[in-house]
């Protein structure tokens, strides 16, 4: 084997070294980015979901004061009477 041979090697291998070196930086990095966009897509849904349950609340909420408000109005009735009642609610007391 000739001089120039063996330099010729080892280049190629401190070549291929870097290489696989490189390879395994890109792949730790690509995983690493992997979990964050794993961490990212469940935060989405949990927020998701988040949103999703206040708008029912909210649904459920305005139901209740419509309920609540209904019940007043009935209330109304039986303890003033329907002659009064029904200025209150239709336009106010004359």
């Amino acid at each position: 084997m000739s001089e120039n041979e063996v330099t010729l090697k080892a280049v190629c291998e401190e070549k291929h070294k870097a290489i696989d070196e490189k390879f395994e930086r890109d792949e730790r990095r690509l995983n690493d980015h992997s979990d964050r966009i794993g961490t990212v897509e469940d935060a989405v849904i949990k927020l998701t979901a988040m949103v999703e349950e206040i708008k029912k609340k909210d649904f459920f909420d305005k139901l209740l004061i419509l309920c609540v408000f209904i019940m007043v109005i009935v209330v109304a009735a039986m303890v003033l009477g329907p002659e009064i009642t029904g200025k209150i609610v239709g336009g106010g007391i004359r």
